[in-house]
């Protein structure tokens, strides 16, 4: 698709956003499937944002990040859908704050001088700790199990799991427990020449096609979208990693200032430059490329 800007016109503004971008859609020839495979957005969310859905949008920063990546997937004005997206879901939010429930008849029908039950919740939660505790007790006495060996066991073979080192520009401070052995650790989206393609069985099914793992050097929040799977919001502090693998495709948006660090199958990878506030992360690239 050829990158080409579309001017929101005057007459647009007689519909809705989430109207104006489903009709900008449909001329152009494009399903639901299609948008939401090209943008790597899920299309639950593509849905509600054609819809005016907002309640069902993530938060306001990551919509915002949703919002630009359509509107240059159908070559649309970036910063005017932006614009009356900030517009119309400020509209209906104020809206949603002076809706007012009708009282319940059920609740004024509720006498007053209710005596007050013999048996609370507290009471029975209180009785059946203490069977739970009495029947844990005589489960120990006869089959002579000490709890307290049996936890520091756990505890201590938890504590001693391998770890292995990400070296990231001569690094190797940066220690992760060891993946899996259903789950690879490293794979690349683009495989070097002379290296084999990760992320296969011994059948030679592909299964992960790509891992992205991040190194947060400040307080973050971001959100990512694995697959067809629903975004997923996230904060993380200074100092932690983490990894979300993908069989066919990964999208993240983080704030503009971060100073994340991304490794991509294994390979240090830049962040693209920042659009309207945000970084976005699209895995493989952006269809507007």
């Amino acid at each position: 698709m050829n990158q080409q800007t579309v001017t929101v016109t005057a007459s647009s503004e007689t519909e809705s956003l989430g109207q104006y971008l489903q009709r900008q859609r449909t001329e152009k020839g494009i399903d639901l499937f299609q948008a939401a495979e090209e943008t790597r957005i899920p299309q639950p969310t593509i849905q509600a944002m054609e819809s005016g859905d907002y309640a069902s949008l993530p938060a306001d920063a990551f919509a915002r990040g949703f919002y630009a990546i359509y509107a240059r997937f159908l070559e649309l004005d970036t910063r005017e859908v932006l614009e009356r997206y900030t517009r119309e879901r400020g509209i209906a939010l104020k809206n949603q704050k002076h809706t007012v429930q009708a009282p319940s008849v059920l609740g004024n029908s509720v006498s007053p001088m209710a005596e007050r039950p013999l048996v609370t919740p507290l009471s029975m939660l209180a009785c059946g700790l203490v069977i739970l505790i009495l029947l844990t007790v005589g489960f120990s006495w006869f089959f002579s199990w000490n709890p307290a060996n049996f936890l520091s066991d756990k505890l201590r073979s938890f504590g001693n799991q391998p770890v292995i080192e990400h070296k990231t520009d001569g690094d190797t401070s940066s220690t992760t427990p060891a993946a899996p052995a259903d789950k690879p650790l490293a794979f690349r989206a683009a495989v070097p020449a002379g290296h084999q393609e990760a992320g296969q069985n011994a059948a030679g099914t592909s299964a992960i096609k790509y891992t992205l793992m991040a190194e947060f050097s400040d307080l973050t929040k971001t959100t990512v979208t694995v697959d067809d799977e629903f975004p997923e919001e996230m904060t993380f502090s200074a100092g932690q990693t983490h990894s979300w693998y993908a069989k066919n495709a990964l999208t993240m948006v983080l704030p503009s200032q971060t100073r994340t660090r991304l490794t991509l199958n294994g390979v240090s990878t830049p962040l693209p430059a920042p659009v309207d506030g945000f970084i976005t992360v699209l895995i493989p690239g952006s269809p507007a490329q």
